[in-house]
C-alpha cells in the first residue's frame, strides 16, 4: 500500500512516507528514482575524483545500507545504472571504497560518518545531487546522529530545498522527524501515511511473559524448545553486546540449538555481514543481536522476536518485533517483562497490545497501575514542595499539569 500510495508522488515532489514494519519502504524511493534516471540521458560518470553523484541514500546503519544497495542493483540489471550505483560505510577499507566510487558513480548509498568523511575528501561532490533519501528517518535522529545530520544538510555544496527532491521515510513518527520534514522538505511536499501511526505491526500476535534477569536464560531455553518456536527462524534482541556472546555460548553448551550467529557493535563488520547472510540464507536457525538490526531489515522467514531484554522506548518495541510478519506473513514476538527493570515501559506495552487487540495479562495492567500511582504520588508531592497546590488528583493527568504526557516518549 505504501508503494502505490507514494511512488508517483515522488516522481514529482519531496515527500514523508510513513507506514508500519515490513512494508517495503525502500521500493517507495528506489522504484521511482531509477525510473526518472533511466528516462533521462545522461553522460556517463567521468573516473574521476571527486565523483558528482546524483542520488544519495542516507541509512542509519551498515547492515541497512547494505540492504538497499543490493535493491538497488536488483532493481538495475540489465541497464546503464547498474555499474553505476556505489556504497560506503565505516568499518571498511576507505582505500577500497573510494577506489570503486572513483570509477564512476550516479547513486550513492551511505552511512553518515563515512559520506561526510568522503565529502570532507573531496572524494564526493554535492554540487550535482538532484535526489536526497533520508531512510528511516527517526533512527537518524536519536543521540549520536542528529548534529552530524544537520551539518550535512547545512553543507554548502548541497543544492537547496528547491533544487533537489526529498524523500524521507520511516516507520514511527516523532517531533523530531515532523520538525525535520518541515525544514528540509519543499512548501509543496507530500505526506504519505499507511496505516495507524506508531502502531505495531497488526500480523504479529505479541506475548509478554513475567520473568526476573536471574531466571532469563531458563526461561529462553524454554521458549526455544517450544513447538511453536523450535522449527523457525528466530532472533533474539537483548540490550548489551556482551550478552550477544554470553548466550550464544551458553545455548550451544545446554545442546537446545547447533549454530547460533550473533550481530553487535563489537565484531568486525565482516563478521558482521556474514552472520547476517549466514541467518538469511538459513545455515543458521537463531541470531542474538542487539539493535543494530532493530530497524529496516528484511530477514525472509523469521518466525519468531524474542526480547530478552525490552528496550527502554516502545517505538524500539515496535521496530524490533517488525523483524516478523512482514510482507503480509504472520509472526510472532516473545518478550520478557522484568518488573525490577521495566515498569516504565509497562503503560506503554499495554497501549501497544491494546492497539492491535492482543490479550492484555493481568500482571502488567497491575504494575501500570502501580507504576503511575507512584509517578502521581511523585509529581504530587513535588508540587505541595513547591508552594503550589492541586485541588484534585484527577487533574494530574489533565492538560494543565504543564509538561506532563503520558505519550511524551511515545
Amino acid at each position: 500500500p505504501i508503494q502505490r500510495c507514494s511512488c508517483n508522488i515522488i516522481r514529482y515532489q519531496d515527500c514523508l512516507a510513513i507506514s508500519e514494519t515490513g512494508q517495503g519502504k525502500t521500493a517507495v524511493f528506489l522504484i521511482p528514482i531509477i525510473r526518472n534516471l533511466l528516462l533521462r540521458e545522461s553522460i556517463p560518470p567521468k573516473k574521476e575524483v571527486p565523483q558528482f553523484p546524483q542520488v544519495i541514500v542516507i541509512a542509519p546503519t551498515r547492515e541497512l545500507a547494505i540492504q538497499i544497495y543490493d535493491q538497488a542493483k536488483r532493481f538495475t540489471v540489465y541497464t546503464k545504472l547498474f555499474d553505476r550505483i556505489k556504497i560506503t560505510y565505516g568499518g571498511a577499507s576507505i582505500d577500497d571504497q573510494a577506489d570503486e566510487i572513483e570509477k564512476g558513480c550516479q547513486i550513492i548509498i551511505a552511512t553518515l560518518g563515512r559520506l561526510v568523511d568522503f565529502v570532507n575528501r573531496e572524494i564526493i561532490s554535492l554540487e550535482q545531487v538532484r535526489y536526497l533519501v533520508i531512510d528511516e528517518a527517526d533512527k537518524q535522529l536519536m543521540e549520536g546522529f542528529e548534529e552530524c545530520l544537520n551539518q550535512f544538510l547545512q553543507h554548502q555544496d548541497l543544492p537547496g530545498k528547491s533544487f533537489r527532491r526529498t524523500i524521507m521515510t520511516s516507520a514511527t513518527m516523532t517531533p523530531d522527524v515532523q520538525l525535520l520534514a518541515k525544514e528540509q522538505l519543499s512548501d509543496k511536499s507530500y505526506y504519505c501515511q499507511v496505516g495507524e501511526l506508531n502502531h505495531a505491526n497488526r500480523n504479529i500476535r505479541q506475548e509478554i511473559i513475567r520473568c526476573y534477569s536471574h531466571s532469563k536464560f531458563k526461561l529462553l531455553k524454554d521458549v526455544l524448545q517450544r513447538a511453536d518456536v523450535k522449527d523457525g527462524k528466530t532472533i533474539i534482541f537483548v540490550n548489551q553486546r556482551k550478552l550477544c556472546m554470553t548466550y550464544s555460548f551458553q545455548l550451544r553448551n545446554a545442546g537446545v540449538c547447533g549454530a547460533v550467529e550473533t550481530i553487535h557493535g563489537d565484531r568486525h563488520q565482516q563478521d558482521r555481514e556474514t552472520a547476517l547472510r549466514r541467518f538469511k540464507e538459513g545455515d543458521v536457525q537463531i541470531l542474538i543481536a542487539t539493535d543494530l538490526i532493530g530497524r529496516g531489515i528484511h530477514i525472509p522467514n523469521v518466525q519468531t522476536v524474542i526480547n530478552v531484554d525490552l528496550p527502554e522506548k516502545i517505538l524500539d518495541y515496535i521496530n524490533r518485533i517488525g523483524r516478523t510478519g512482514r510482507i503480509g506473513h504472520n509472526g510472532k514476538s516473545i518478550s520478557f517483562y522484568d518488573p525490577s527493570n521495566d515498569s516504565i515501559m509497562a503503560e506503554r506495552l499495554c497501549k501497544v497490545l491494546a492497539q492491535n487487540d492482543q490479550e492484555l495479562p493481568d500482571f502488567l495492567t497491575q504494575e501500570t497501575f502501580m507504576h503511575n500511582r507512584e509517578r502521581y504520588r511523585q509529581i504530587a508531592q513535588t508540587t505541595m514542595n513547591s508552594g503550589m497546590y492541586l485541588e484534585s488528583r484527577s487533574n494530574l493527568c489533565g492538560p494543565g499539569i504543564p509538561g506532563f504526557d503520558l505519550d511524551e516518549e511515545w
